[in-house]
């Protein structure tokens, strides 16, 4: 899809936010180019991880590179690279971590230790347990061509960020910037309009999204497949941000209410308060391609295996609120 009502103010966003993590000119450069009519996206995206997180996320980005490149050479017109870096994210448990063969090698795992559970990887601050971490993978590390550059490089980054999904966003952007990756992290600020237009369309359409998703769920299992994703069926597929914390959204008894937070509001009211607050908004697994697809101008999408398992479940899901399921590839590893 290369035409795109709001492509200004999505040009608008990336501009800002990669700028607020210093990204160079080529990556400047890209986002001009999408601000033309006709040019397409090649995207994929990760939660950001603890210096950067499993090895597969570069992997992922480096993908996201290439195919863009390859897609704008055959197709002979303007495609650009985008990393989705999921900052809404509230597992930190998944996050907080890295493994690493170390001086013996042996595997050794190095961990964060902070209290949160809820809260959106990118509202989390960075601390000074951070910076030791990166002291103890220095330590833990035997000798090598670029060590001290890499240690310095997450030292000052981390110095740099203002939360944990920035920090993640200036290590990718260091070490790809340079090949015009551009980011996307949808709990930054200036992606409210972005959230809104999206809500607005969900209004209409969620109920159709989540019968259209039961019914390729149900199909599935007739083949024998498996279901990648289980949700309760009350489930309202998003996710609220309240003081600080992301919570999970049910419809009960013709209400909207949130586990925690103390939401509970009629529909009128309900998506009144989002379309007024965007911001609070943010979708679970299956929505989130479909939020990704409505922002951004897709030609095609990078994907793990288990994101490709569960694109299964969507095919349906996409145009019941009017899109359509992009091309998938699944990352090299």
């Amino acid at each position: 899809m290369s035409s795109l009502p709001h492509r200004s103010t999505l040009t608008r966003v990336l501009r800002d936010y990669n700028a607020s993590i210093e990204a160079p000119g080529p990556v400047m450069d890209n986002i001009a180019l999408l601000g033309r009519e006709g040019t397409t996206v090649l995207i994929g995206g990760q939660q950001a991880g603890l210096c950067t997180g499993p090895l597969m996320t570069f992997y992922k980005a480096l993908d996201i590179i290439l195919r863009a490149r390859e897609a704008e050479r055959e197709l002979e017109t303007p495609v650009v690279p985008v990393f989705w870096v999921a900052g809404d994210d509230h597992d930190f448990s998944e996050v907080n971590h890295l493994y690493l063969i170390n001086s013996e090698q042996e595997v050794e795992k190095i961990e964060l230790k902070a209290p949160f559970q809820t809260r959106p990887i990118s509202q989390i601050p960075c601390r000074d347990s951070f910076l030791q971490a990166v002291e103890q993978l220095g330590d833990r590390v035997s000798a090598r061509r670029f060590k001290d550059d890499y240690l310095e490089m997450l030292g000052e980054t981390c110095r740099q960020a203002d939360n944990f999904g920035q920090w993640f966003a200036r290590i990718l952007t260091r070490l790809l910037g340079d090949r015009g990756l551009i980011l996307f992290d949808p709990l930054f600020p200036g992606a409210r309009e972005l959230k809104r237009s999206f809500v607005q369309v969900l209004r209409e359409g969620v109920l159709d999204f989540k019968q259209a998703c039961r019914e390729d769920e149900a199909h599935l299992r007739e083949r024998g497949y498996h279901q990648q994703v289980r949700k309760d069926p009350s489930h309202a597929s998003f996710f609220v941000i309240v003081e600080g914390e992301r919570r999970p959204v049910f419809r009960e008894e013709g209400r909207f209410r949130s586990r925690g937070g103390n939401l509970d509001l009629s529909p009128a009211d309900f998506w009144g308060r989002l379309e007024e607050n965007p911001e609070m908004f943010s979708p679970d697994v299956l929505l989130r391609p479909v939020f990704q697809e409505h922002i951004f101008p897709v030609l095609a999408t990078v994907n793990g295996p288990g994101e490709i398992s569960y694109q299964a479940q969507l095919t349906s899901g996409y145009r019941a609120l009017g899109r359509e399921q992009p091309p998938l590839f699944c990352a090299a590893a």
